[in-house]
């Protein structure tokens, strides 16, 4: 005679339809026990009472799930995983896996396929350090903006910096890639019609991107007062976004920098620095 494997579930249930069986307590009493509904233990108590203990065990134990994937599936995934996207996440992984590629399945899925393929290590997540808020009501109201060094263009040449602003309400994404996140960048992607060094090809791709992004996680803000402010008049942003240090007017009118000695133009002839050398 075989022997039957029960779960930690099965042997509580069996330990409590034994107590039933001997009049010791009530079915109500039971489904209180079992944390089912009295329905539902009524049904356990008939199976049980006609074949007993083997009467309700899981139907599918030690079969497989008929919503497993087959092998072949598995491997078709892993391989574009890792011809493709093995530098993603399977949140991301798995929108491009769909979106490119028609290979439906769920983000739990694919994780799972990755650990027991060595893909991927599960982390461990710390305890909670910000506390949630809301969005900000107003478009304009906060702009966001970091940089991420990364390896964007996979091997075919250096790492970059993308430097990203996403507005707080609407999560509206504006993003620049640079060599390296520095104040020259963050003052260039904050001017938001200039233009970098990079090649109309990178742009393109990256107006592409965007509006891709945008379209996907824009949200509509709370309130449709527009809080941006408008360049004052007379205010010159390249006067603002630039680099400042202080130096000393000379005599002669000249100023020195990093070994280099510059003369005041013929409009500032008449500015009058006094005869202690004030600073410009």
């Amino acid at each position: 005679m075989g022997k039957l494997r029960l779960s930690v579930k099965e042997r509580e249930r069996s330990e409590v339809l034994l107590k039933v069986s001997q009049s010791s307590i009530s079915l109500s009493k039971a489904s209180e026990l079992l944390g089912v509904s009295y329905r539902q233990v009524l049904r356990i108590w008939k199976r049980y009472q006609s074949a007993g203990v083997s009467g309700w065990k899981h139907g599918l134990r030690d079969r497989a799930s008929n919503r497993r994937f087959d092998v072949g599936r598995r491997e078709r995934g892993l391989e574009l995983y890792r011809a493709k996207y093995g530098d993603f996440g399977p949140t991301l992984a798995v929108e491009y896996l769909v979106k490119c590629d028609g290979e439906t399945l769920s983000e739990e899925t694919l994780r799972q396929w990755l650990i027991g393929a060595g893909m991927w290590s599960p982390r461990r997540r710390g305890a909670p350090h910000r506390q949630w808020r809301e969005r900000r009501e107003h478009w304009g109201e906060l702009v966001q903006m970091d940089g991420s060094d990364h390896d964007w263009f996979e091997g075919r040449r250096g790492k970059a910096s993308m430097m990203v602003m996403i507005d707080d309400a609407t999560n509206w994404t504006h993003a620049k890639f640079f060599e390296s996140e520095t104040t020259a960048a963050a003052m260039t992607v904050f001017a938001c019609n200039r233009s970098t060094h990079w090649s109309r090809r990178i742009r393109t791709w990256r107006a592409k991107y965007l509006d891709e992004l945008n379209e996907q996680f824009h949200v509509v803000a709370r309130s449709s007062v527009n809080l941006h402010r408008s360049l004052p008049c007379g205010l010159n942003l390249n006067h603002v976004l630039c680099y400042q240090e202080p130096r000393v007017v000379q005599n002669d009118k000249t100023v020195s920098w990093h070994n280099r000695i510059f003369q005041l133009g013929p409009e500032h002839q008449t500015l009058s620095f006094g005869a202690d050398r004030r600073s410009w």
